[in-house]
């Protein structure tokens, strides 16, 4: 299990951005060989409301959450992620392979 900071964007209107404090479910994260999937909890949100950032990431977007976005390694690896269940705030993550690269803060 690896702590980390990492940032979250959902698309949409209005779009939602914010860091946020997560236990990862990995041995080590190496940005040289990122992970293709990786499941995960928040534990904190950085700068914003517990439940404004809950509400958010529960949030059921018409793309069938391909609007759910979080970045490891500073910004550099996009993840699309869903959340296990409605009340929960486990997730799942698996590396988006788009070339599109970066969060923008």
């Amino acid at each position: 299990m690896v702590k980390d900071t990492i940032s979250i964007l959902i698309k949409g209107k209005p779009p939602f951005q914010a860091e946020a404090e997560a236990e990862l479910n990995v041995e080590r994260l190496d940005p040289k060989n990122p992970p293709d999937e990786v499941d995960g909890r928040f534990i904190g949100f950085i700068g914003v409301e517990p439940h404004i950032a809950e509400f958010a990431i529960h949030a059921d977007r018409a793309d069938g959450g391909y609007s759910h976005l979080l970045f490891l390694f500073n910004g550099r690896q996009g993840y699309r992620f869903s959340m296990d269940a409605p009340d929960s705030l486990a997730f799942h993550a698996f590396w988006t392979r788009t070339g599109k690269v970066g969060f923008k803060r």
